[in-house]
């Protein structure tokens, strides 16, 4: 079956910001000399923020409620998105491509929608995406399928047309369960998942160059 739509994630898969988000309720919790726990950044790997405040504010008994929280750590990043992160390579030549071969593709991300929006268009990319949605818009990580089939919906194909692009081991298998083509792209961050990432992937990018249509 032809492809017809894309839903593409931007951090790790596109937009070269995994090394910022890593160590980021880390930095938080030293930020106001708090020492964190051992191994928190893989605890808070697969978490959207909303959950990530959450867990810290509850595990370290902070007094800030998670609104606060939020906006603590998007403080930390916003600088990355509106001023020095990049695309990871090939990226722009990969959205030109899709939308050169007629397949519309939306957007799928944790981050922020406004910070988003800040780095995909000072990048040049922005206006290639027919649309753009959050895990908070979505109201679920993309632990749960609300995202994709959101954005399934956004792009009016069905899922075995549409082809998730991701790096993180946890949205693959959530795609897949939800009856997507899904397309695993190689992240340093995501390295620990290689081997399932490749299992559960129905292709596996090197870099967003190797894929073909």
């Amino acid at each position: 079956m032809k492809l017809r739509g894309a839903i593409v994630d931007l951090d790790g898969t596109i937009i070269d910001s995994m090394g910022m988000w890593k160590d980021l309720g880390k930095r938080y919790l030293e930020g106001m000399g708090i020492r964190p726990e051992e191994g928190l950044s893989e605890i808070l790997a697969p978490f959207g923020i909303d959950e990530a405040c959450a867990y810290l504010r509850n595990k370290y008994d902070l007094p800030q409620d998670d609104r606060k929280i939020r906006e603590g750590i998007l403080s930390l990043i916003e600088g990355g998105y509106r001023s020095t992160l990049q695309l990871k390579p090939h990226a722009a030549e990969f959205l030109e491509g899709l939308q050169a071969n007629g397949i519309k593709a939306v957007a799928a991300t944790a981050t922020d929608r406004a910070l988003a929006e800040a780095a995909l268009e000072r990048l040049g990319v922005l206006d290639l995406f027919s649309g753009l949605i959050t895990e908070r818009e979505a109201g679920a990580t993309k632990r749960e399928p609300e995202i994709f089939l959101k954005a399934l919906n956004m792009l009016g194909t069905q899922a075995e047309e549409t082809a998730v692009f991701e790096d993180a081991l946890h949205a693959l298998r959530t795609a897949k369960n939800s009856g997507f083509i899904t397309v695993a792209v190689k992240d340093e961050a995501s390295h620990g998942e290689l081997k399932e990432i490749v299992r559960i992937a129905d292709v596996y990018l090197e870099t967003l160059a190797d894929w073909r249509y």
